[in-house]
């Protein structure tokens, strides 16, 4: 027996006692030795039961450890999982080909043409936008057009969005402020600075909404128009269609610099030979925002450096 256990034991034994006295002295039972030992031994017993009936609840027993103090702390997030790595698709591999065909040592596609990226024609509607409402010259006028696209000001999707839902271009944002005011510091006075972002920004709401905000598709679309068309206007009976097809094409690539794309066995080879289809090209010339009557050169300049692309 432990001495937690002989403590018990003992206060139960006097407790008992104590309260069967106080009965006997209650009911005036004449107090003798025989009932003093009955008395203790009931007092011993009641004792002992009530021991056993402790021990025998075992909540009562066992020590409870105190809980844990909370902290205040909060754990620590774990660390963010890296995204799996993204395969590469046809679209980025076909957007890689054209600027490296673009990037090539000796190119001089560049140079030969004006319109090699088609954010200058959208750059060259700005300036003729802006010419009609004020009195700045020709220069001055390209000078700040320059200014606002090297700034990033022009991008069609951001300057549709100013005036979304609205029948005026949102004032309060940030791009707004800046468009009008360095169309203020470039020779506007402040009314024709508000007159010229409105403009600009219906102008591109309307190649966002109809065209997907590219130039070269509102551009092209009368050009595909004018090809189909050809029989209207002219008959040939000593020239196939699809070679009058071809040189339509093509003068239409010469006289208007139009983003039309002759598909002929240059340019199926070209594609082939990089894992490509043309139609794939196309769209990565679209989203590199590349004149698209470049890839029949490209791929004529591949073909005759004989120069396989990795």
């Amino acid at each position: 027996m432990s001495y937690r256990s002989f403590r018990g034991l003992l206060v139960g034994l006097v407790v008992a006692w104590v309260v069967t006295w106080v009965a006997v002295k209650m009911m005036n039972v004449v107090w003798t030795g025989a009932l003093m030992f009955l008395l203790t031994l009931a007092a011993g017993i009641a004792a002992w039961v009530a021991m056993a009936l402790t021990a025998s609840n075992p909540l009562k027993q066992r020590d409870i450890p105190p809980s844990p103090p909370q902290s205040d702390t909060k754990p620590a997030p774990p660390p963010p999982s890296e995204p799996p790595a993204q395969p590469k698709t046809s679209s980025d591999h076909a957007r890689f080909v054209l600027q490296q065909s673009m990037t090539r040592p000796g190119s001089k596609l560049i140079e030969t043409h004006r319109w090699v990226w088609e954010g200058a024609r959208w750059n060259a509607l700005v300036l003729t936008l802006l010419a009609q409402i004020c009195g700045a010259s020709e220069q001055e006028l390209r000078t700040l057009v320059e200014h606002l696209s090297d700034l990033d000001l022009l991008r069609v999707d951001a300057l549709a969005g100013l005036i979304k839902g609205r029948k005026e271009p949102d004032r309060e944002q940030t791009l707004s402020r800046r468009v009008e005011n360095l169309l203020t510091s470039g020779g506007l006075n402040p009314d024709e600075a508000k007159v010229g972002l409105a403009v600009i920004c219906e102008a591109a709401a309307g190649l966002l909404v109809h065209h997907e905000g590219k130039i070269q598709l509102y551009i092209r679309r009368y050009g595909e128009q004018m090809l189909r068309e050809i029989s209207q206007s002219f008959a040939f009976s000593s020239l196939e269609s699809t070679k009058v097809g071809a040189a339509f094409t093509l003068w239409l690539q010469n006289v208007c610099d139009m983003p039309l794309c002759l598909v002929d066995d240059h340019l199926s080879s070209f594609a082939t030979k990089n894992g490509l289809e043309v139609k794939e090209l196309i769209a990565a010339a679209d989203e590199l925002d590349l004149n698209l009557g470049l890839l029949d050169e490209l791929a004529l300049s591949e073909q005759q450096q004989k120069l396989p692309l990795q």
